[in-house]
């Protein structure tokens, strides 16, 4: 599988095999500079695209972390600063030496759309054929909407960027941000060993296999992610797929109802640690809005957390509260220690 050979692999080493996502057209690294910047705070036109950015271009702080990093934590501030000296020269000797695959290979960032150039589903739409997209055929069979992309770019779920590739082709592209995290707990994370979400089960009894990291969608209003790292660790952990532990044998069976919110329970978790170790962009043809392109911005991190089980358990993830107040049960998380 994809998920594990990146995640056992060095982080300067592309995978051997293209995503699990299918039909990928591209995949490869990215460590800050002037690009990191510009996605994530959207601002527009003229940036390079992922990973084509100038050698000289200065890391951002998000850059400075991605190069892999001592185990352990904490000590003098003297032996921080080293390591991330340390981090940042490997950073700018990657920019070196990254070159993007063709057609984006030298591509630029023309520019970047925001709700209020697109206030309505019908204004996106418009921008999208002007851009020579024919949304006609979206919500057809296995696609979206228009107006599901919109609710995206509202709640800042996703973005819309333009890029131009050096042969002068515009390529239109949706953007989104995902956390990838290694979990561990502070004995574990000296052992390096960590958490892995090995099945999951829906609140209506369906399961399928899930084998990866701790997985969390970003907002645009999270980026850079340098500057919200810690907050956005917390939330990944104690408010979403990790918010309430439970024993290793908890599933959804015949004749066995699905467990119920529980207002009064606190999440005995507490990260003490968060490292940023990569951040990689994969490209594909999207499935879900046909003829346009999808860039994932992958960010995997290390979270250490106080709290956790020493044995394999399992994790209840509840849904935000409808409008009659009600968190029905969204998945059942298998998690083990490898």
């Amino acid at each position: 599988r994809w998920a594990m050979q990146e995640e056992f692999r060095s982080p300067r080493s592309p995978p051997a095999s293209p995503s699990s996502r299918g039909g990928a057209m591209a995949w490869f690294p990215i460590r800050g500079g002037r690009h990191s910047l510009a996605t994530a705070t959207g601002h527009a036109s003229g940036h390079p695209a992922p990973g084509a950015q100038a050698a000289t271009d200065i890391p951002s702080e998000l850059s400075m972390s991605a190069a892999p990093s001592p185990r352990g934590y904490g000590g003098t501030p003297a032996s921080r600063k080293s390591r991330r000296h340390a981090r940042l020269s490997a950073v700018r000797s990657d920019q070196e030496n990254v070159v993007l695959p063709e057609p984006f290979n030298g591509a630029v960032i023309q520019q970047t759309y925001a709700l209020t150039d697109v206030p309505t589903p019908e204004a996106l739409s418009g921008v999208l054929a002007q851009l020579g997209i024919n949304t006609e055929e979206w919500g057809t069979g296995n696609t979206k909407n228009v107006s599901k992309y919109w609710k995206e770019i509202k709640g800042s779920e996703a973005g819309l960027e333009v890029w131009r590739t050096t042969d002068g082709k515009v390529r239109p592209v949706r953007v989104t941000h995902v956390l990838r995290a290694k979990v561990s707990s502070p004995d574990a994370y000296s052992r390096g060993i960590f958490l892995f979400n090995t099945w999951q089960q829906y609140g209506d009894g369906r399961k399928r296999t899930r084998n990866g990291l701790l997985s969390e969608k970003l907002t645009l209003a999270e980026m850079p992610l340098a500057l919200h790292l810690h907050e956005v660790c917390e939330r990944a952990v104690t408010e979403e797929e990790m918010q309430r532990i439970v024993d290793a044998s908890t599933r959804i069976v015949p004749h066995r109802p699905a467990p119920v919110y529980d207002p009064e329970y606190v999440c005995p978790l507490t990260v003490v640690h968060q490292e940023f170790v990569d951040h990689t962009v994969e490209i594909e043809h999207s499935k879900s809005y046909p003829g346009l392109l999808t860039a994932y911005h992958l960010y995997t991190v290390d979270i250490v957390c106080e709290g956790l089980p020493a044995v394999d358990f399992n994790t209840l993830e509840f849904e935000h509260a409808g409008p009659d107040g009600v968190r029905k049960l969204k998945y059942i998380h298998a998690w083990v220690w490898l």
